[in-house]
């Protein structure tokens, strides 16, 4: 094997996983080339912390999309191409590729293909997201075990500094904005040397207006790139975050997460290692969803998966990793 290309477009937390399968490929094979096709905003960090070669962008949603990114591609063909979004658009880039072998990854059976496009989706709750990827190229000789994401940077020296990611695209992943607030209070009273960074992006002005009403020193990652942040947050020690991207890229730059879940699967997508604490209610309804939506599909429940994680269990959860 000398040449690999995998196509994974979105979501930030879904590019990061990658990196274990970069690690893997490049441990079974001696000089192998990997590359990726990803989303512009994505290509800088993946390039400086995930271990690729060649990192491409592809504007899916442009109509010159698809030409445009494979006329960046190098006029050698590749041993093998993966497409790991399974969608029409990366089939469709895919399908252009010059590859000796190409695959496209299977996460549902046909069956389940079928009722995902009528809205019927269940969770999927087996694998971590990292042995879903790691199983299209089981064949080669490589395990497809579960491995902690580790990107350059992880062992930078820590500050004391605990990072908060207050916001999820997805409403249902959110935990109440208000207890974050009281957990900043409680962490100025309990943990007073630590410095508060807010983990935002531009559109989370409201939310970190909210936490620097309680805590008006603290950092903000509001204007910054999404490789900035990983410079920021490669300084972290403690990272505290529902299932979003930035808990992610925390937890590959060798923070230590909290990490709260509700709608989605901790199984799936929790972060890998005994320094991390995974905090879930377990109730009967969740996980309800692979992604989070915009309302609890439970209006009897009332997004109480997030609701009921209490400060205090958040709290606690910091201080044993403190410890």
């Amino acid at each position: 094997m000398r040449r690999v290309l995998l196509i994974r477009v979105s979501a930030i937390g879904d590019v990061v996983l990658l990196e274990p399968m970069v690690r893997a490929l490049k441990e079974r094979f001696s000089g192998v080339e990997v590359d990726l096709i990803t989303a512009p905003f994505l290509v800088k960090l993946m390039a400086e912390r995930a271990g690729f070669d060649q990192v491409y962008g592809f504007e899916r949603h442009q109509k010159e999309g698809i030409s445009t990114c494979l006329a960046q591609l190098d006029s050698s063909e590749y041993d093998l191409a993966i497409d790991l979004q399974a969608k029409v658009q990366t089939r469709r880039l895919l399908k252009g590729v010059k590859a000796t072998q190409k695959k496209v990854l299977q996460k549902r059976s046909f069956s389940q293909g079928l009722l995902s496009l009528v809205g019927y989706d269940p969770p999927l709750t087996q694998l971590h997201n990292t042995q879903i990827y790691l199983k299209t190229i089981e064949e080669h000789g490589i395990d497809s075990s579960p491995r902690r994401p580790v990107f350059l940077g992880a062992d930078t020296a820590k500050k004391k500094r605990i990072a908060v990611a207050p916001c999820a695209q997805h409403q249902t992943k959110q935990w109440p904005i208000g207890y974050f607030q009281d957990l900043l209070v409680q962490l100025k009273n309990e943990l007073p040397d630590y410095e508060i960074v807010a983990a935002a992006g531009p559109k989370d002005g409201v939310q970190v207006e909210a936490l620097r009403s309680v805590r008006p020193e603290l950092i903000d990652t509001m204007e910054l790139s999404l490789d900035s942040l990983a410079r920021a947050l490669e300084e972290v020690e403690i990272f505290v975050g529902v299932d979003t991207g930035p808990t992610h890229m925390a937890a590959a730059l060798g923070a230590k997460v909290i990490a709260l879940f509700g709608p989605t699967s901790p199984t799936r997508w929790g972060p890998i290692g005994e320094t991390h604490q995974i905090l879930s209610l377990n109730l009967s309804c969740a996980p309800c969803s692979n992604t989070g939506g915009p309302q609890c599909p439970k209006a009897d429940q009332a997004q109480a998966c997030m609701k009921q994680l209490s400060v205090a269990q958040v709290m606690d959860a910091i201080k044993k990793v403190v410890a």
